[in-house]
């Protein structure tokens, strides 16, 4: 079993005196391989893109909602992937488990993950669909794709055991990175950001444009918008809205 630790975000940083109020929207975040969010190990410090994306959803939401900042380093902080990788299901039950025990409402909550992160909420999406109901919506932030998506010498993952678009009721994944993500569509809305772009905005390596995925999201949460040359705009109204299929984003000035 890994230790798995739910932080819940205030206002500016964790608020231990803070408890699920169930008539809220609830905002769940977890980290991917070799991250943290914020454990008795590292005196509760998250990785730097989940406080900013939970402070952006606070400052969106005000006090009207519930956002928990998962951590898992425990199973993700290993030099072995395929080790943290195997991991993922245990997580997810273990977030649906806690949610349930809260009393938090599938319907009234979003679940948001980054690499392998995707696909922890992806089982904790089917878990809370099982027994309780289905999750409104799941962000899976660059999905990972090694052990997921198949290979040389594997089949690609059935969908119990991966993300994919039966997890909540509206399913978005931003593809990022052709070389850690999952390549092909498993969501109800596929982003494909910058996909004929060597490298992603400020991004150096391949790590770089994985990362990308939780940077853009953020930028969308505060407020930002870009332009597309066929003269639409994609914002967080396209990621939240009715859009389905697969969509190619340009992220860079057009």
């Amino acid at each position: 079993m890994v230790d798995v630790f739910f932080n819940n975000w205030g206002n500016g940083g964790f608020d231990s005196s803070t408890s699920i109020d169930t008539t809220d929207p609830t905002y769940v975040i977890v980290h991917g391989y070799q991250s943290t969010g914020g454990n008795p190990g590292n005196n509760f410090t998250p990785a730097g893109w989940m406080s900013e994306m939970a402070q952006n959803i606070r400052d969106l939401e005000g006090n009207d909602a519930n956002i928990l900042v998962v951590d898992w380093e425990d199973g993700a902080d290993t030099l072995n992937y395929w080790a943290a990788a195997d991991r993922v299901d245990d997580v997810g039950v273990e977030i649906a488990d806690y949610l349930l025990g809260q009393g938090v409402n599938p319907a009234d909550t979003t679940l948001i993950g980054h690499s392998l992160g995707a696909h922890i909420m992806g089982e904790a999406g089917e878990e809370l669909r099982e027994r309780r109901g289905t999750v409104d919506q799941l962000i899976g932030l660059d999905p990972a794709g090694p052990e997921f998506e198949g290979g040389w010498f594997s089949n690609p993952n059935p969908t119990g055991d991966r993300l994919d678009p039966s997890d909540a009721d509206r399913v978005v994944a931003f593809h990022t990175s052709s070389t850690l993500g999952y390549d092909d569509p498993l969501a109800d809305l596929d982003l494909y950001v910058n996909w004929d772009d060597l490298l992603q905005p400020g991004a150096l390596t391949f790590a770089g444009n994985h990362s990308y995925a939780h940077t853009l999201y953020n930028d969308l949460l505060d407020g930002a918008t870009f332009a597309q040359s066929n003269g639409s705009v994609f914002s967080l109204a396209t990621v939240n809205g009715n859009t389905t299929g697969s969509l190619s984003v340009d992220t860079f000035a057009v």
